[in-house]
C-alpha cells in the first residue's frame, strides 16, 4: 500500500469499528449494577477487536504492529497521515483509560470477603467465595469442593473473553 489516501481511509475506518466495540462496552459498564454482568457481557465484546485489527493488518497487507507503524512511518509527512495515526493512538490510550478503571473496579474486595493480600501460608483461604464451575456452569463456593478425603488440585482462572 503506498497511496497515503488509501491508508488513511483504511486508518480511519477501522478506527471507527474500535471506536464503536469501546463505546458499545462502556454503555454496558455504566448501565450494569452488578460487575459480574459486565465481566460475562461486556468485556468480552471487547474481543471483537481481536478481528478489526486483524482486517486492518489484512487491509494493508500487513502482519504485525512493527509493519503499520513502518507504513505510518513512510508516509507521515502526510498532514491527513498524521490526523488517522493520532485518531487511532488517542483511541487505544481511551481504551487502556477504561481497562485500567475497570480494573481497579474489579479489584475492590467488597466487605466481608476476605482480601487475598492479607492471606499468609497457613491462614484460612476464602471458603465462602463463589465460583463457577468451567465445565458445568454450576456456582459454588470453594468450600463445596473441600471434603477433605481427596486431593484437590484448583485452578482458578480470571478470564474475560
Amino acid at each position: 500500500m503506498a497511496d497515503e489516501k488509501s491508508l488513511v481511509s483504511v486508518v480511519e475506518h477501522h478506527t471507527q469499528l474500535l471506536e464503536g466495540v469501546l463505546e458499545g462496552v462502556k454503555l454496558k459498564f455504566k448501565l450494569k449494577d452488578a460487575m459480574q454482568d459486565v465481566i460475562e457481557t461486556g468485556i468480552s465484546q471487547l474481543g471483537q477487536s481481536i478481528g478489526i485489527y486483524y482486517s486492518l493488518f489484512t487491509s494493508l497487507n500487513i502482519v504485525s504492529r512493527s509493519d503499520l507503524e513502518g507504513l505510518f512511518k513512510r508516509h507521515y509527512h502526510h498532514q491527513t497521515v498524521q490526523d488517522a495515526v493520532s485518531g487511532l493512538e488517542d483511541l487505544e490510550t481511551e481504551w487502556d483509560h477504561f481497562l485500567e478503571n475497570a480494573q481497579k473496579q474489579m479489584s475492590v474486595v467488597p466487605e466481608g470477603i476476605h482480601n487475598p493480600l492479607k492471606l499468609i501460608v497457613g491462614s484460612q483461604g476464602p471458603c465462602d467465595l463463589t465460583v463457577k464451575n468451567a465445565r458445568t456452569g454450576v456456582m459454588s463456593t470453594l468450600l463445596s469442593y473441600l471434603d477433605g478425603t481427596h486431593s484437590l488440585l484448583l485452578v482458578l482462572l480470571r478470564h474475560f473473553a
